[in-house]
């Protein structure tokens, strides 16, 4: 009968069992990504006034692509015009009609600097559980009398 084992060749111990090479798992995105509904794109591409203002979309891509676990943002509005060659008051009014129109949600202030979250419905940088959590959280209340479509899907089915 064979013995299969290891053998630790610096004291040449004879280990039971058997070392198993596991390769590590990458990310086909890099180590840079979040997730992003497409209904939420169409919305916003058709927003009256997102939509049709250019540096309020760059101020948003720019932000999603700074975006950190859970969907915190904290950046310097300086540093946003800095990076995308914009005057301040322009990043300001862009991101004053994100806070209006729901896209992203105030923080509190981190020394003299502002912070938000990006809204859970636009993207989502984090665990899942943690996004089902953050969608049950911002759910407003309905009526029991009132009757659901029958298109409507359960966004908390975790299949």
């Amino acid at each position: 009968m064979k013995r299969y084992g290891t053998v630790d060749l610096g004291t040449g111990e004879m280990l039971e069992g058997a070392m198993v090479w596991v390769g590590v798992k990458r990310s086909p995105y890099g180590s840079r990504w979040y997730m992003s509904s497409q209904d939420a794109a169409i919305e916003l591409a058709k927003d009256p006034i997102i939509g049709k203002s250019a540096e309020t979309m760059r101020v948003f891509l720019y932000l999603v692509g700074r975006i950190d676990f859970e969907n915190y943002l904290q950046i310097p509005q300086v540093e946003i015009a800095d990076e995308l060659d914009m005057h301040k008051q322009a990043v300001g009014r862009a991101i004053k009609i994100l806070l209006e129109r729901g896209v992203l949600i105030r923080g509190p202030k981190v020394g003299r600097s502002s912070s938000w979250r990006l809204n859970p419905h636009y993207g989502w940088k984090g665990k899942v559980k943690n996004l089902n959590e953050e969608r049950r959280k911002r759910l407003s209340v309905v009526p029991k009398d009132t009757e659901r479509s029958d298109n409507t899907e359960d966004i908390f089915n975790d299949e």
